[in-house]
């Protein structure tokens, strides 16, 4: 039986609270530069406004047929109040943004002493300064050392995403310790122990990181994720990503024009709606080529949602970013499994000397490939400058193709037709 928007809606509250607070702070924006500013007491002027409206409505309507509606365009209203009552609300988007919004002690003693410790371990058994450098970007984001000429490439690439920290970090330390917990007795004490054990894990981690922006998303959503869990509710992937978006936004309303916030969420509901898709469309028996099928899936996903996002910011895109990303993850995944196993290793055995010799030798090789194909002329960059209305429209065809897959219903094409054929008129009739 099929769900109804009701149904959604009821299932994923936040996803559409958070959708709706998107599109108001989006319209703020528009007429923020259109020059029409809405003062704070305006604003919430509004928002109380509205919210009577809503309560005088469900008290003498309440079998309202657009109650549903209603609701979100009051959301809608909301996040237009939101972006308002800020002054310099007005997002400015920058390519190398090193400041953050969120206040995270991040220069504890423990957290500074910890993370010191890992860095001189790493420059003790990783010998040559270039691979230690790319050991310590890649786990804890300190760029300091990282050679340049490596960061171009990467950047060339269309890779430069696996540099820096993100949800793949938090992902890796989070199996880890599950799989440490899993054979625990199944007591309510054990289970508490296990649920502070995984998130002290992935919070201290985020504070060795210098918390910067992008984990302290990641870290949000496998917090919400964590405790829905252990409580036993319904664990809805995209709900998780709103809540911890809908946080973002409710702490700081300007966090939503942050291009790395929205390629970062862009790539999880990318990966989340489409992924299953991909890897069903090519049934294999074959483990390995299971694996490889995933992953090239998984990187499609991903491309297929951040696509617009990135012509829109930079006006380029590499032409084999797909490919590059279907080779350098998996072998980043495995680089930093490599040094997580390197930084708990007890100094026995001389088992630090080997495992930061080999992770010498792998790193040094994979950015001698990188560089490779980058002098090879393969990171030359495709130009093509998308503006609003392009790529609202790319997302509404995205949004009818999966619809279209998943229901397998026809209508939905013709939905997408139309929605290209209106776009195509006017932009003929336009000036």
């Amino acid at each position: 039986m099929e769900k109804s928007l009701a149904h959604w809606r009821a299932e994923h509250p936040l996803l559409f609270v958070s959708m709706a607070i998107c599109i108001g702070l989006l319209l703020q924006y528009y007429a923020a530069n259109q020059g029409f500013i809405v003062t704070p007491l305006k604003s919430c002027s509004i928002m109380v406004f509205s919210l009577i409206a809503y309560y005088t409505n469900e008290k003498y309507n309440p079998h309202f047929q657009w109650q549903g509606i209603f609701i979100i365009v009051i959301m809608i209203v909301w996040g237009f109040c939101m972006g308002s009552t800020l002054p310099s609300s007005i997002p400015q988007f920058k390519l190398h943004n090193t400041t953050s919004s969120y206040w995270i002690a991040s220069e504890l003693p423990f957290i500074k002493n910890l993370r010191e410790a890992m860095i001189q371990k790493m420059n003790l058994y990783i010998i040559t300064k270039e691979e230690s450098g790319f050991a310590q970007a890649l786990l804890l984001g300190v760029k300091s050392s990282l050679d340049k000429n490596i960061l171009i490439a990467y950047l060339q690439l269309g890779i430069i995403h696996i540099i820096a920290i993100s949800g793949m970090h938090i992902d890796l330390i989070f199996k880890s310790v599950l799989k440490l917990t899993q054979w625990k007795p199944q007591h309510s004490i054990f289970k508490w122990l296990e649920l502070i054990l995984l998130l002290g894990g992935v919070w201290t981690y985020t504070l060795i990181a210098f918390a910067s922006a992008s984990i302290v998303r990641a870290s949000i959503f496998f917090s919400i994720y964590l405790i829905g869990r252990f409580f036993n509710q319904p664990r809805y992937t995209l709900n998780c990503i709103a809540g911890g978006l809908l946080m973002m936004l409710l702490w700081d309303s300007k966090s939503g024009s942050q291009i790395g916030l929205q390629l970062s969420y862009a790539a999880v509901v990318g990966i989340y709606l489409f992924h299953p898709l991909l890897q069903k469309l090519v049934p294999m028996d074959n483990v390995l080529l299971t694996m490889i099928w995933s992953s090239f899936s998984i990187s499609f996903a991903a491309q297929l949602t951040t696509l617009p996002l990135l012509l829109y910011h930079f006006h380029q895109i590499s032409p084999i970013i797909l490919v590059s990303n279907f080779i350098i993850v998996p072998l980043s995944n495995l680089l930093l499994y490599a040094l997580l196993i390197f930084i708990i290793s007890p100094s026995i055995w001389n088992i630090p000397p080997i495992l930061g010799n080999g992770i010498q030798y792998y790193i040094h090789g994979l950015n001698r490939g990188i560089l490779f194909f980058y002098e090879k002329g393969m990171g030359n960059t495709l130009y093509s400058k998308w503006d609003s209305p392009q790529v609202c429209l790319y997302y509404l065809c995205l949004l009818g193709l999966y619809l279209w897959w998943h229901q397998a219903k026809a209508r939905y094409l013709l939905y997408i037709l139309g929605i290209v054929v209106v776009f195509q008129f006017i932009k003929l009739f336009s000036s």
